[in-house]
């Protein structure tokens, strides 16, 4: 299709995969492959997940009640005369809760329009990648179809300027078309 396989070189380096080892770096692979590869490796979307993981904690964490809160005071404890030690001590035991009123699914609400906003937000991380990809993916093709017409142009060359070397030693062109011919053949390896 586009010519179906291709070298990791090229997009590589735009999908921030900074682990490439040399055996990675030489196999080829197909747009399939490099799409998964771009989504099981960019960091961008690595960090989006840890983000959305954090997100459903925190929806999780709004639905929960508030904890209830217990409160111990101790007064005239210590004291002197009749009320020396424990016997005369008060101890004042408070319980306590908030009560929401509605409170809590707003902010389960809340967390949950946070929540998929990150989903989308990814969602959207990830088609930029595959896109980006795509690009690199078809810009690498650009240039290695680039590489094998100068390859060829050069090899061409080279055995022009190999047939007018011949027909000037056998006398049968001028000088100046072997200098044509070699100029023509440096001009191809410059491009």
């Amino acid at each position: 299709m586009w010519g179906r396989f291709i070298a990791l070189s090229g997009f590589y380096l735009a999908t921030s995969l900074s682990s490439v080892s040399a055996s990675e770096a030489t196999a080829l692979i197909d747009l399939d492959e490099a799409f998964a590869r771009t989504l099981e490796r960019n960091p961008a979307l690595v960090i989006a997940g840890y983000q959305i993981d954090a997100r459903r904690g925190s929806s999780l964490q709004a639905g929960l009640r508030p904890n209830p809160e217990l409160d111990v005071t101790v007064e005239d404890v210590f004291g002197s005369g009749v009320f020396d030690g424990f016997d005369s001590a008060e101890v004042t035991l408070r319980l306590g809760w908030v009560l929401e009123r509605g409170k809590r699914q707003r902010r389960v609400a809340a967390a949950e329009a946070g929540l998929s906003l990150a989903e989308v937000d990814m969602d959207i991380d990830r088609l930029d990648a595959v896109a980006a990809t795509a690009r690199y993916f078809l810009d690498s093709i650009a240039y290695q179809t680039r590489l094998e017409r100068i390859e060829s142009a050069i090899a061409l060359a080279e055995r022009t300027v190999s047939a007018v070397g011949e027909r000037v030693q056998a006398g049968r062109s001028p000088d100046a078309d072997l200098a044509r011919a070699e100029a023509d053949l440096a001009r191809i390896r410059l491009s």
